[in-house]
């Protein structure tokens, strides 16, 4: 998928949470709802799209709001917001390198949202969310084994602390956003992130 496989969560009663900007490095493409990294000179990057999780070295950016996109191919369809002209909201121009890239940090305070789940060693779709999933601790992977590509999602693997982004998932919610039972079959996940 691509446009907003990830996004910023606080309940259905609304809420908030923090946004921080960086400058976008040279020759990027993501989307709003990809999560980026903060490179070493302080710039909006690309996360690695290897087919693995989110590593903590690859967690100091975020969950992006806005974003230059990029080509659409076989692999980054149309349908799932690739190939569209992005301009950038400061300048109303095409997306350049410096351009000013928004993010939801990773953090133990945010809660975000998906409803792609992955198969555990992430190279497909995976079982559905259930209510039993509350309370574990999975990754965060980018799919490129399908075509088109999956992207990211939560990942039934067991995110181990000290070396993956781990993500708790804090509710499982219904098509209406409406928790389901422990044994009740979901479409949401709601989680926090953990990069420690």
């Amino acid at each position: 998928m691509g446009l907003w496989d990830i996004r910023p969560f606080r309940s259905s009663q609304g809420g908030t949470f923090a946004i921080r900007s960086a400058p976008m490095n040279a020759s990027e493409g993501f989307l709003p709802g990809e999560p980026i990294l903060i490179n070493s000179d302080g710039e909006a990057a690309t996360c690695v799209k290897d087919g693995t999780e989110i590593l903590i070295a690859e967690a100091n950016g975020g969950i992006a709001v806005n974003g230059p996109g990029a080509a659409a191919s076989a692999a980054l369809v149309a349908a799932d917001g690739w190939g569209r002209l992005y301009v950038d909201s400061d300048t109303g121009a095409a997306y350049a390198t410096g351009g000013r890239i928004y993010y939801v940090p990773f953090n133990d305070d945010t809660e975000f949202i998906t409803n792609n789940v992955v198969v555990a060693a992430g190279a497909d779709v995976g079982a559905a969310f259930t209510g039993a999933d509350r309370g574990d601790l999975m990754q965060m992977t980018y799919v490129s084994a399908t075509t088109p590509d999956l992207g990211w999602g939560v990942e039934r693997t067991a995110g181990v602390h000290g070396t993956d982004l781990v993500c708790l998932i804090v509710d499982i919610l219904d098509a209406n956003f409406v928790p389901v039972s422990a044994t009740g079959t979901g479409v949401w996940a709601v989680f926090r992130t953990f990069a420690n």
